[in-house]
């Protein structure tokens, strides 16, 4: 199944969700923002083999999540 997982960056943490083709959610994590990261949104959503995803204010606070 094709899922999207949208992050929404913050100071202090960050909030991944992903969603079905519906937009129903599936799941949610939200991680503390530390070097740690992106080492562990990347683990969390592995297990979705055909994803994409959006990273709101990627030019911003979500910059480095969006390399």
């Amino acid at each position: 199944m094709s899922v999207m997982i949208g992050i929404d960056p913050h100071k202090g943490s960050h909030t991944a969700v992903v969603i079905d083709p519906d937009e129903v959610v599936i799941e949610e994590i939200r991680v503390p923002a530390s070097a740690n990261q992106v080492g562990e949104l990347q683990e969390w959503a592995s297990r979705y083999e055909d994803r994409s995803r959006a990273v709101e204010s990627a030019h911003g606070l979500g910059y480095l999540l969006s390399q």
